[in-house]
């Protein structure tokens, strides 16, 4: 998740600016083992963290923050994705940002195979920085693909309508992740959704109307 606290109670290092990601790893009986503060000198704020094949963690969020703490590269507008690989012990191994000139988020990481992602979030940019898609109004979902191996590179861009960022308020689970055969999606307000495949194309999209759970072959 996200801290703006120092060191106090269980944060054992300081913080870097306003919000920073915070990391922290607890044993199967609830104890801390170790946590972990990685931030720039801005809001720095956490949405998706998941163990990858080489058993170390990729985390995703936004960022406002330039070169300074952990934040290795320049932002590219108000807010951007911001990626974080660490090793198994929480320490970070790469990082990266990708964005354009206005307000980027990542909510969501996924690896594909071993050291290729897939980002989900939206965006409010225009063609600039990264982005190589027109805003389609308000803000899009933008859906990046980058390769960690070596030069970590955004590949893959796509964008669709979303109409405000307030629909993120939505409660809105998916599962199981990946889909073998059929997917479940339910949600507690109008939610509309888009099913891509590997390359990247949409295969389905729709929307469901009010609270409810559906199905998906």
């Amino acid at each position: 998740g996200s801290s703006s606290s120092g060191i106090s109670g269980d944060k054992s290092q300081q913080k870097r600016g306003g919000f920073d990601f915070w990391i922290a790893k607890l044993a199967d009986n609830g104890v801390p083992e170790w946590n972990k503060t990685i931030g720039g000198a801005n809001d720095d704020l956490l949405k998706s963290v998941s163990i990858i094949k080489d058993n170390g963690y990729i985390l995703a969020g936004s960022s406002a923050s330039g070169v300074s703490g952990e934040k290795s590269e320049a932002s590219r507008g108000s807010s951007d994705y911001w990626i974080v690989k660490q090793n198994s012990f929480g320490n970070t191994e790469w990082d990266k940002t990708i964005g354009g000139s206005s307000e980027d988020i990542a909510v969501s990481i996924h690896e594909v195979v071993k050291n290729h992602y897939v980002i989900g979030g939206y965006s409010y940019s225009g063609i600039s920085g990264d982005k190589t898609d027109i805003t389609r109004g308000g803000y899009d979902y933008w859906v990046v693909a980058i390769d960690g191996n070596n030069n970590i590179t955004v590949t893959q861009n796509e964008t669709g309508a979303l109409q405000s960022k307030e629909a993120h308020s939505n409660n809105f689970i998916i599962y199981p992740n990946p889909v073998s055969d059929v997917l479940i999606i339910r949600t507690d307000g109008n939610t509309s959704f888009s099913l891509f495949n590997a390359s990247g194309s949409a295969v389905r999209t729709q929307l469901i109307k009010g609270s409810g759970e559906i199905n998906v072959s």
